[in-house]
This record gives structure tokens, C-alpha cells and sequence, in this order.
């Protein structure tokens, strides 16, 4: 499974995932508003501006 290395957010749900062997795609989330956990998804259900994220580090230690 490959790392994460990079997530930009794009518009309303849509967030770009590159992973580290430089695949990468957009990935619209809206279709998981109101599935799986209730908090999971909580957060983005109403946004039109970028997600508060906590800091993502991308790089090991």
C-alpha cells in the first residue's frame, strides 16, 4: 500500500491525493455524507471552502 504524500483541496467535496509513487486522482466525498461512522464525515457535510484539516505531515521521521 502506498503513502500519502500530498492532499489539495479542489472545490465543494473534491480533494486531490497524490501517494508516493506519484499516482494521483481526485476524490470526490460526497458521496460518503451520511454513511459510516456519524462523525467521520460530520465535518465536510456543509463546507464550500476548504476542510480545517489538522497539519499533515507527509514526511517520516
Amino acid at each position: 500500500m502506498n503513502d500519502v504524500t500530498e492532499v489539495e483541496y479542489k472545490e465543494k467535496y473534491i480533494y486531490r491525493i497524490v501517494f508516493d509513487d506519484g499516482t494521483s486522482g481526485d476524490v470526490d466525498f460526497s458521496e460518503y455524507i451520511g454513511k459510516g461512522p456519524e462523525t467521520l464525515y460530520e465535518k465536510i457535510k456543509n463546507v464550500n471552502r476548504p476542510l480545517l484539516m489538522p497539519q499533515y505531515n507527509c514526511s517520516e521521521n
